[in-house]
């Protein structure tokens, strides 16, 4: 092939694929055109593609709107909506950063905390002890992590790293979760709110069928079938 013209393309550093499957121009004959006609249309430097329009199309039925390929702001990797560690569930508006970036941000900032205890005597002192030492452990831990952090999930992977994206793994475990329990959070928002204007809407068409007599005579006669819009309403 003739790299001439080929183009620096990054790569999602879980799967390592460089689709954006989002991308109706690697599927979509008519956007693909659509899209050199409009550069050949621009005044300015002609923008650079993902794709020729001599290269093959795509099956469509890979294409998911819903999966594009996100750059991270703050460090240049890169993640399918559905590859990162958690599913991006909406397409992030302005600045985005992936947990990678979040977790060395969150919990290098985070500020230990001693242990409580109500216990008494030695057992008070015996359990302060126990969770200084634990606190140390895991610093002393995250410290290793984050200096190793700039090396893990790569594309294309880096051998060495798998030992310390396992020890990444573990010590986010907690983050992540809470990552999770934020983006259900919002998509339930969504769904309920989703559902409640699709019921306020087929209220309120109900209500303009049944409210008047003539609606009422021409959509419920009896022995009729009920109309169509009825139907979609219900």
């Amino acid at each position: 092939d003739n790299d001439e013209d080929s183009i620096d393309i990054g790569a999602c550093s879980l799967c390592h694929c460089a689709l954006d499957y989002s991308d109706r121009a690697a599927f979509f004959k008519a956007d693909r055109e659509e899209d050199y006609k409009q550069d050949q249309d621009k005044d300015d430097e002609t923008e650079e593609f993902f794709f020729r329009p001599t290269d093959p199309y795509l099956p469509t039925d890979l294409y998911d709107k819903s999966n594009a390929l996100l750059y991270c702001d703050d460090c240049d990797r890169m993640f399918h909506q559905k590859c990162h560690f958690v599913p991006v569930t909406v397409l992030p508006r302005g600045k985005w950063s992936c947990l990678v970036c979040q977790s060395v941000r969150n919990m290098t900032t985070k500020k230990a905390t001693p242990a409580s205890s109500k216990g008494r005597g030695k057992r008070k002192g015996a359990a302060s002890a126990d969770g200084e030492s634990q606190t140390k452990t895991g610093g002393e831990e995250w410290s290793s992590i984050v200096k190793n952090v700039d090396m893990i999930f790569r594309s294309p992977p880096v051998p060495a790293a798998k030992v310390w994206e396992n020890k990444w793994e573990f010590a986010v475990r907690r983050l992540k979760a809470l990552e999770w329990s934020t983006e259900l959070t919002k998509r339930l928002k969504q769904a309920s709110s989703t559902q409640g204007t699709n019921y306020r809407q087929a209220y309120t068409a109900l209500s303009t069928l049944t409210t008047i007599k003539r609606n009422r005579n021409h959509h419920f006669a009896s022995g009729r079938t009920p109309s169509q819009e009825v139907a979609q309403t219900l």
